[in-house]
């Protein structure tokens, strides 16, 4: 527990996750519409 205290292991960058949701997730969003389609 105190490496989680010491380390800050617990903080979250929100500039971070908003990056991710705004980048990352809508390539994924298509990627995995394109598997699945070619798996039908």
């Amino acid at each position: 527990m105190r490496n989680y205290i010491v380390h800050e292991y617990f903080q979250v960058d929100n500039n971070v996750v908003w990056d991710v949701i705004t980048n990352d997730l809508p390539i994924l969003e298509q990627q995995i519409k394109e598997y699945l389609t070619e798996e039908k």
